[in-house]
């Protein structure tokens, strides 16, 4: 029986090696039609190695694919937990159902080329219409606040149990 991998909504089309955050661990990037690789903590949790036959649940459904190979990204097994996926652009577009769309472009400049330089060039090549473009830095950013707000409230709620606990403890 094949085992299914959650995908949404963490698959991406392996980029060029030379701008990509994961290294491979074992076996190979996802080439051709139905060719899958998995972070080394999925992998490892659920005893998955290359050439096994799977399948990738998204929204539109389940998807055969197969195991070519396992990665790190960044330097850890995984991105906090999230099972990442990777498969070609093509793939990741139909299974998403984003066939005609990007939803994140990665780019790199020339080290003689300053972030924010590289960041005006492409704003002004491209149509400014619901497009975010932005810098590294920026990203993380604002991926960072994006998870603070959306925890944030975990602060209030504990701090109500704290309350809870002292009235309770004080009976």
């Amino acid at each position: 029986m094949a085992h299914t991998l959650p995908a949404l909504p963490s698959a991406f089309a392996a980029p060029e090696p030379h701008i990509d955050a994961t290294t491979m661990e074992s076996g190979r990037r996802p080439a051709g039609p139905g060719e899958v690789a998995v972070d080394i903590d999925f992998a490892k949790r659920e005893k998955l190695r290359a050439g096994m036959k799977v399948q990738v649940a998204t929204a539109t459904g389940l998807h055969p694919a197969t195991l070519v190979g396992t990665f790190r990204f960044a330097e850890s097994g995984s991105l906090g937990g999230t099972i990442l996926i990777a498969t070609t652009f093509a793939d990741a577009q139909n299974w998403l159902d984003q066939r005609g769309k990007v939803t994140a472009v990665v780019v790199a400049a020339s080290p003689d080329v300053a972030a924010p330089l590289l960041k005006q060039r492409i704003a002004a090549a491209l149509p400014a219409d619901g497009l975010r473009i932005e810098t590294g830095s920026e990203s993380a950013e604002r991926q960072a606040k994006t998870v603070n707000d959306s925890i944030g409230f975990l602060g209030t709620i504990l701090g109500v149990f704290a309350l809870i606990a002292i009235l309770v403890g004080s009976f």
